[in-house]
């Protein structure tokens, strides 16, 4: 556990002092808006990848800040919130969310466009963060999606990463979405190995999103029969997010470990 947390510090100190730019200050009167992606939460994702390229991380984490600004510089275009929010959600979708796979990581989808719900909803609310719009993150037993609120209508909408089309307006469609969430995926959708005995229906934070995230390199390592992998990724799961769905796979893990005489 002490090496997992001193590996995300080294991380998070490489890409911010890799990202650090020395500017002049701005008088009050000339600071100016620039939305920018969180780098510890960027890193934190992007620690779930086994080997990481330092160099490679730099250079996606500016290009998503770039990417973000030029969102922020059309924000003033449209007509109103639920508009911007539509071209937001297809402009990702067509620049980085290429082909859905389960069990991917944040690294994959920067670095040949491959994703699964985790990973691109992390990155849908990491640039609605940057833009400092209000989201809530939900968790279902097996798919985790965005809730995505208009002020100006009191209203919300549906951002269903794992769908092209998956920018929902209507509320009874997004009322009947969040119901077949809870149902389990079908075998040519994703891999579930993993039955759940109980209910999910969670609002939770992006740290806890991350967990999910080393969750499902437990779950999918696990699957291809590598146990240490998968014991070592949950532990690091549990500690950004100690969930009833990581009690039930701990202990799945330890019965496992117990009738293979594996020790941890």
């Amino acid at each position: 556990m002490k090496y997992f947390f001193t590996y995300l510090v080294g991380i998070f100190f490489i890409i911010s002092h890799a990202f650090a730019v020395v500017q002049p200050a701005k008088a009050p009167e000339q600071q100016t808006f620039k939305p920018t992606v969180s780098v510890e939460m960027f890193s934190l994702f992007m620690a779930v990848q086994d080997t990481l390229p330092s160099d490679e991380v730099k250079a996606f984490w500016q290009e998503i800040n770039g990417f973000t600004a030029a969102l922020q510089q059309k924000k003033e275009r449209y007509k109103n919130e639920e508009a911007f929010l539509k071209h937001l959600f297809y402009k990702v979708h067509r620049k980085y969310l290429k082909k859905y796979g389960g069990y991917t990581t944040f690294y994959d989808l920067f670095n040949d466009g491959s994703y699964d719900c985790v990973t691109g909803t992390a990155l849908y609310a990491l640039l609605l963060d940057a833009l400092q719009w209000e989201y809530q993150i939900r968790e279902t037993p097996y798919h985790v999606f965005l809730v995505v609120y208009l002020h100006e209508k009191q209203d919300s909408v549906l951002f269903e990463a794992t769908d092209p089309h998956g920018f929902v307006t209507n509320q009874k469609s997004i009322e009947k979405a969040m119901a077949l969430y809870q149902q389990p995926p079908s075998q040519e959708v994703e891999e579930a190995s993993f039955d759940y005995q109980f209910r999910i229906d969670e609002r939770i934070s992006l740290q806890k999103l991350a967990g999910l995230s080393y969750f499902n390199q437990a779950v999918d390592h696990y699957n291809h029969q590598r146990l240490p992998k998968a014991i070592q990724y949950l532990q690091q799961a549990m500690v950004l997010y100690p969930a009833r769905r990581m009690e039930a796979f701990q202990s799945l893990l330890h019965q496992t470990a117990q009738k293979l005489s594996y020790s941890y």
